[in-house]
């Protein structure tokens, strides 16, 4: 069956790094505790957020799927139409849609903070479908839109398992990635006193502070990796974690606060499962989670999880299939 072609747009993309930002990026040492400061774009980041528009755009590459990125004016728009990032996008979107030129349009998962920013644009009535990209979020968006009830479509993105690749032959390793996202130095410590008093070597990873390089490298030497974050709609760096083959232990409070106000019933591991770690809530929960994932060590199978669900070829599929599905109803 011939797959839909498929239009993707975001914000423009970034401009490329000038001569100083390019040295700044040589200097920066890979042998640093924390690579301290806002780390500098890589060369071919895309509009969006990087990580979401990557994989959709690599993924339907490997696919095989017809698609075009942030056409120019006179190149060909497809009718289906999947607007990331960028309400501007979106706003121009919304017209051609309106104007016969696109006969399917979704919106999302990066394109507001909250559903109801830029007026509500989300749920303008020509867009057929908000992505989210789990169903904690969806669960979050309706309460606030209901009238989203039937138009949101939870598709998460992928990884690229290629370049997510554990060494072959990889011995037993006695170190363990700390991934901290939120919660205060006092609680990082404790939990690296944890992780020390049961024999393993902590090696810090702070969100917004490393490249990927950096991070693939120490995950390279882990055993497991404990995470720390309120919340993830999706948890991209879990799924590289679990394509380095590395399970993982994640801080899950189930709670966060949000403008002003505490949102319930979130997660920071949507899609952790047994084959790729466990959660945890209080520092004896993640005590009691390292002897067990340290005494059922080979019965877990986390890269195995992201190739069967995860990879960026999976979910670009499974990103048209919805599009055929939803079309066809």
């Amino acid at each position: 069956m011939k797959l839909p072609a498929l239009t993707i747009f975001t914000e423009p993309r970034p401009p490329m790094p000038g001569i100083l930002s390019l040295a700044k990026r040589k200097i920066l040492s890979p042998y640093k505790y924390f690579l301290k400061g806002k780390v500098t774009a890589p060369l071919k980041k895309v509009g969006g957020h990087n990580a979401v528009t990557r994989s959709l755009l690599h993924g339907l590459e490997r696919i095989g799927s017809l698609y075009n990125y942030n056409p120019e004016e006179g190149t060909p728009i497809y009718e289906n139409v999947i607007n990331l990032a960028g309400v501007d996008k979106l706003k121009a979107s919304i017209e051609l849609k309106k104007s016969g030129v696109i006969n399917f349009l979704l919106a999302g998962p990066n394109l507001v903070d909250h559903v109801l920013d830029q007026n509500a644009i989300v749920t303008h009535p020509v867009i057929d479908y908000f992505v989210v990209p789990s169903k904690w979020v969806k669960e979050i968006v309706l309460k606030d839109a209901p009238s989203l009830k039937d138009r949101i479509l939870i598709w998460p993105a992928g990884i690229d398992a290629r370049y997510w690749h554990p060494i072959k032959n990889k011995t037993s390793q006695k170190k363990v990635v700390i991934y901290r996202k939120t919660e205060s130095w006092e609680f990082c410590d404790a939990v690296i006193k944890q992780v020390e008093a049961m024999g393993f070597q902590p090696v810090m990873v702070e969100y917004g502070n490393y490249l990927a390089r950096h991070f693939k490298r120490k995950l390279t030497e882990a055993s497991f990796a404990v995470f720390i974050s309120r919340s993830e709609s999706q948890g991209i760096a879990l799924a590289e974690s679990w394509a380095m083959d590395v399970p993982t232990l994640v801080f899950n409070p189930g709670n966060f606060m949000y403008r002003g106000k505490s949102e319930c019933n979130v997660s920071a591991c949507p899609f952790l499962t047994d084959q790729s770690g466990y959660e945890w809530n209080t520092l004896d929960e993640l005590s009691d989670a390292m002897r067990k994932l340290v005494a059922n060590r080979p019965s877990f199978s986390p890269r195995k999880y992201v190739l069967d669900n995860f990879t960026d070829e999976k979910c670009a599929k499974n990103l048209i299939d919805s599009i055929i599905m939803l079309k066809n109803k």
